[in-house]
């Protein structure tokens, strides 16, 4: 009577490499945050850039002076100095009448709004409402170092473009994170089951 003794065949256990995630997802991750870094400055800058174009155009006259500002799109004007020193508006003397010759209330600028220029600094100190269309004469009783000029506020200008580049190079960081860390885990826990199979 012969008896046959069967040998079991191990099954082969799959190498780590290939039941973990692949390593190309961190790259993923950092073109991700690279790309969004880069959109998101270009976007930035060049709000920016645009924004401080729009102020050039703005009328602007020397204080003491004149000037017409003609009004297409009735709304809140801002009054911005640019120049040596910080005026208030109280040591401009500015009036302002609007096409009819009515007097127009102008008011201090509640807030700080400073921003760099190619010829200096401007800030905010005065605005008024432009409840029509039509020319307002704007004149500036004193005389103070560096000019005037009025238009919208430039924060409503520049900011939209800012805040969206920087929203962008936020939102790309946080994705590439969330990439790298969900790629972290599932090669960690990819491991350890590899590690539990082989000891079994």
């Amino acid at each position: 009577m012969s008896q046959t003794i069967g040998t079991e065949t191990a099954q082969p256990t799959a190498p780590v490499q290939a039941i973990r995630p692949p390593t190309s997802w961190y790259w993923i991750a950092g073109v991700i945050a690279f790309v969004g870094l880069v959109a998101g400055l270009v976007i930035g800058i060049l709000g920016y850039l645009n924004a401080l174009d729009e102020y050039e155009a703005f009328p602007r006259l020397a204080a003491s002076g004149v000037a017409e500002v003609v009004v297409d799109d009735p709304g809140n004007l801002v009054i911005y100095h640019r120049g040596a020193g910080s005026p208030h508006l109280s040591e401009l003397g500015i009036t302002v009448t609007d096409p009819s010759g009515s007097s127009v209330a102008v008011e201090p600028y509640d807030s700080v709004l400073i921003f760099g220029t190619g010829d200096g600094q401007a800030r905010a100190v005065a605005t008024f409402d432009a409840v029509s269309t039509g020319s307002y004469r704007m004149e500036v009783a004193e005389s103070v170092p560096g000019d005037l000029a009025v238009g919208r506020s430039w924060a409503w200008v520049a900011l939209p473009a800012v805040l969206g580049g920087l929203g962008i190079a936020g939102l790309s960081i946080l994705a590439a994170a969330a990439i790298g860390l969900t790629t972290i885990i599932r090669r960690s826990s990819a491991a350890a089951r590899h590690a539990r199979a082989s000891l079994a």
